[in-house]
């Protein structure tokens, strides 16, 4: 399913310049910035290749160079802790949840792909 996530997202990244991505922040491999994992389990994240740091996107994970709050951080998410996948139309924007979404059940099946608002879940 690895395979799968990594076609979508560079899909989306190639044909948009950015990608927008929800991660279970919880699971083992994601590293973000530690206070985007206590606010809630789940992360939104816009991926980019229109920056001087260009994103890695290999079989298991990606690797990016983020800006939060002024300062730079090298995230890794596996592809195992990415629950959706969405591309915005270019004119919405990052505070806008309507993605074009691709979502991903426990076993990393695709269940659908819609328009949809997303809702945040606490464990």
């Amino acid at each position: 399913m690895s395979n799968e996530k990594y076609n979508h997202l560079l899909d989306y990244i190639n044909s948009n310049g950015y990608v927008y991505i929800v991660l279970y922040n919880k699971m083992p491999g994601v590293d973000i910035p530690s206070y985007l994992k206590e606010d809630a389990p789940y992360t939104k994240l816009r991926i980019s290749n229109l920056y001087s740091y260009q994103p890695t996107f290999n079989l298991l994970q990606l690797e990016a160079k983020l800006s939060f709050k002024g300062e730079y951080y090298d995230c890794i998410v596996p592809y195992d802790a990415i629950n959706y996948i969405g591309a915005l139309s270019p004119e919405e924007n990052i505070d806008n949840s309507k993605f074009y979404l691709i979502d991903y059940d426990k076993q990393n099946r695709i269940l659908k792909a819609s328009n949809a608002e997303i809702e945040y879940e606490d464990d």
